[in-house]
């Protein structure tokens, strides 16, 4: 059926959640686990632990096990985690509503039960046949001591849960940010390189993000290569990002462009295309000479 049909079968689905601690090294290859270390161990859902931090003692915390409210039983259905900057470990319990049920269906779930998602039934793995504690209906309380972030120090035998939180000094890695924008009349790689020159020293600890805008006309100058070996000297690239101003087209109403003289539509073309005003004025010389060659042709 796929859910414990036994005592014996709830007891082994019990041990099977939880944490491992095991000792690891490397060796020339790969790692592997030291088998008789004595940091190897679990912690099961029954393993003791302590509450620390503004919680701890709380009435919400305090049940028939432990009337103080400062220890807690186990942990389960761990998802995130990750290691502190000062070598210990941390891990988030979720989902501890499945395994709660009430065995007094006229047990009325409260609201601060019904928001943590504890309702009568459980997903099947009915752990208040075994233990009591599972039961909400005899131990309301028990919800309390579950849903916390567990932080585990691998050299102590049980682990802590805590609300607590300690300012920790660490030397975080800067973060350097080329936001570079090339005109229409530059090399995009050149203006790149420039930029990044100037962060040269800067760049060994830091952690990379670059982005570079361009016209269409520009982009086949750009030589993605040659920046990302002018970063490579940066401690982490996080990547390179090209923004390409596509050009929208102006169109012209029809009985405007009867109007409008050859020179006047040229000069629209350009002013549509954001060229520099000595840009634009050095071709419409050009343009004109054009124009009027093709006049002295048409006579």
């Amino acid at each position: 059926t796929g859910k414990p049909e036994s005592t014996d079968d709830i007891l082994k689905a019990m041990a099977a959640h939880g944490v491992s601690i095991i000792e690891i090294k490397k060796n020339k290859q790969n790692w592997e686990v030291i088998k008789d270390s004595n940091l190897n161990r679990r912690i099961f859902p029954d393993t003791i632990i302590d509450i620390t931090g503004p919680a701890r003692g709380h009435d919400l915390l305090k049940t028939k096990a432990d009337p103080e409210g400062s220890l807690s039983l186990g942990t389960w259905n761990n998802c995130g985690n990750g290691i502190t900057p000062w070598g210990t470990f941390l891990t988030c319990e979720e989902n501890f509503n499945f395994y709660f049920s009430s065995s007094n269906k006229n047990f009325k779930i409260s609201p601060e039960m019904n928001r943590y998602g504890i309702k009568a039934n459980d997903r099947g793995y009915n752990w208040r046949n075994v233990d009591d504690r599972f039961d909400i209906s005899k131990h309301p309380n028990e919800v309390n001591r579950a849903g916390f972030i567990v932080e585990i120090d691998p050299s102590l035998p049980n682990g802590q849960k805590t609300l607590s939180h300690s300012f920790v000094p660490v030397n975080a890695r800067p973060m350097i940010t080329f936001n570079i924008s090339a005109k229409l009349d530059q090399d995009p790689t050149q203006v790149a390189l420039n930029a990044i020159g100037q962060k040269q020293q800067e760049l060994r600890k830091a952690i990379v993000r670059f982005r570079i805008s361009m016209s269409t006309e520009q982009e086949h100058l750009f030589n993605e290569p040659a920046i990302r070996q002018a970063l490579n000297e940066c401690f982490h690239l996080a990547g390179i990002e090209k923004i390409i101003n596509r050009d929208r087209r102006t169109r012209i109403d029809v009985n405007e462009a009867e109007k409008i003289s050859p020179t006047e539509a040229v000069r629209k073309y350009f002013e549509a295309k954001s060229l520099p005003k000595t840009r634009e004025d050095e071709l419409m010389k050009y343009v004109q000479l054009l124009l009027n060659e093709e006049l002295e042709d048409t006579h």
